[in-house]
């Protein structure tokens, strides 16, 4: 039997929590034991209109709670809020 994670609409933020929440769920994930996790995209708040620095800053505490809270393999699908500019 083949196991896996959805997760999606993550909108990782400084504000409103985003990243612990993140957390929480990819922790919750591992009592079901699955093989890999697919995102569905919206990693990061919508990074259409912001600067750089801000599109940066929220895909780096992205990447930071995945390496910090997971070692199964993530397979991300882009989202409309996760392109820049």
């Amino acid at each position: 039997m083949l196991r896996f994670a959805h997760l999606t609409d993550m909108h990782i933020t400084e504000k409103d929590r985003g990243d612990q929440g993140y957390v929480l769920a990819l922790r919750s994930v591992e009592q079901y034991q699955p093989a890999f996790i697919i995102t569905g995209g919206d990693h990061v708040m919508d990074v259409s209109g912001p600067e750089k620095s801000q599109a940066v800053k929220w895909y780096d505490m992205y990447e930071k709670v995945l390496a910090e809270n997971t070692r199964l393999p993530v397979y991300p699908c882009i989202g409309n809020h996760d392109v820049y500019g």
